[in-house]
């Protein structure tokens, strides 16, 4: 029932990542990575433009009866990214926070690799909305200067929670392919809201350990990571009903299984990653389960949280079949909704 709030508009045909931030008074911004954009009135993808990311604002909370306007850019005569393309780079959505009266998002600049078929994640990069509150066509934004770092963490592409007046990031180590190769381990940072609400991430805090959190500048060596077997599309939320923090994702590349983890701290604590649901799409061939996270920010019946994975087929195609699929087929690259349910911590 709720899927079908990834179709409420006809022309955009199915995109990934599919990170939610909510905005408060009712309205749910989603940020989209590769997304098919029809070019006809036929409303095919065969007949579509494939954009490297897409935003959405959801009104109401409620994810079967919501409202949802889907965002891109129109640059010449076909679609084109809503957040621009930058030369031979492209933007895919990482996570992002409602900081104040201010929207703090994280982006990952991504390119061909010059030496293989991969595409590449090897930096990150964030922006400042000045009026989130408006419509996404007018919003006014900056760049955010992103600490760089020795150690290829990328600040922003896992996930984001503003708790206790504090922005909390958890980031994976190192560029990472799409086929999931690179470091995962993952690493806790913090900024206080107010610094992240001026743009202003300088002063940016790493959970180190048994030292706690020091400035980036005090850090002499790699920190130690706070979780390891992480992926690149994460989510962590608090969850009054439990008491816990809930990390989800993936735990795989490939025919993967929607899985979390837990704790009542975010810096330690944490329980073994395990598998909570096994998507029935993780066993047909060729197929690639990702990108799963909760959305807290949505109602759901009794206590539950609702997450979504994303699927694809792998690449490269190994047939004409797979091409076909991926053209066709509805259960392929919409984002896929299911529920989290209590249980009873």
């Amino acid at each position: 029932d709720a899927d079908v709030l990834f179709h409420r508009e006809p022309r955009w045909l199915g995109g990934d990542a599919a990170y939610s931030i909510d905005l408060g008074n009712g309205r749910v911004l989603w940020l989209f990575g590769d997304s098919f954009i029809a070019t006809s009135d036929a409303h095919l993808r065969s007949q579509s433009t494939l954009v490297h990311n897409s935003v959405a604002i959801q009104t109401g909370a409620d994810p079967t009866t919501a409202a949802m306007a889907f965002y891109w850019a129109t640059g010449g005569d076909k679609p084109s990214s809503f957040f621009p393309d930058q030369g031979a780079e492209w933007l895919w959505p990482g996570h992002g926070a409602r900081v104040g009266d201010k929207l703090l998002l994280f982006q990952l600049r991504e390119h061909a690799d010059p030496g293989g078929l991969e595409i590449l994640a090897d930096a990150s990069q964030a922006l400042l909305v000045d009026d989130p509150d408006d419509p996404p066509p007018m919003w006014t934004t900056h760049p955010v200067a992103v600490p760089p770092n020795a150690f290829e963490v990328l600040i922003g592409a896992g996930g984001a929670l503003v708790k206790d007046g504090y922005l909390y990031l958890m980031s994976p180590g190192e560029a990472i392919d799409v086929a999931e190769t690179g470091n995962h381990d993952l690493h806790l940072m913090r900024a206080a809201v107010a610094d992240a609400a001026a743009g202003d991430l300088s002063k940016l805090e790493w959970y180190v350990g048994q030292q706690g959190w020091v400035p980036l500048a005090q850090i002499t060596e790699r920190p130690q990571p706070v979780l390891t077997d992480g992926q690149i599309g994460l989510s962590i939320h608090w969850d009054p009903v439990s008491a816990r923090f809930i990390e989800v994702q993936v735990d795989g590349y490939g025919g993967a299984n929607v899985a979390a983890r837990d704790s009542g701290l975010l810096g330690v604590g944490w329980s073994d990653l395990a598998t909570i649901f096994r998507p029935l799409e993780a066993n047909q061939a060729n197929t690639l389960v990702y990108s799963a996270k909760a959305h807290p920010e949505l109602s759901a019946p009794a206590g539950a949280t609702a997450l979504t994975y994303c699927t694809n087929l792998l690449a490269p195609f190994t047939s004409v079949t797979d091409f076909t699929s991926l053209m066709n087929d509805d259960n392929i690259d919409y984002p896929r909704f299911v529920l989290l349910e209590p249980t009873g911590h």
